[in-house]
């Protein structure tokens, strides 16, 4: 069963990225971009701008898809 997720690419205005460390299982302890599991019924842009907001509390305006991966066995 495919479980879509989503993961925002953030930059501020010197192009540093945002990352934040993981504090749940499967990646706890590891640096990561933001981001998570879409909700039933979310677009893919509204679940990038919440799930930015659950784990920084910033809010930030949704560009373009950057890309698209599948992750085998998960």
């Amino acid at each position: 069963m495919k479980v879509p997720c989503v993961g925002a690419v953030v930059k501020d205005e010197h192009g540093r990225l945002l990352v934040v460390l993981r504090a749940r299982a499967p990646a706890l302890g590891r640096w990561s971009i933001p981001g998570g599991r879409v909700d039933d019924g979310e677009s893919l842009a509204v679940a990038v701008r919440r799930e930015v907001l659950e784990e920084t509390g910033l809010r930030v305006e949704v560009g373009a898809v950057a890309g698209t991966v599948e992750l085998p066995g998960l």
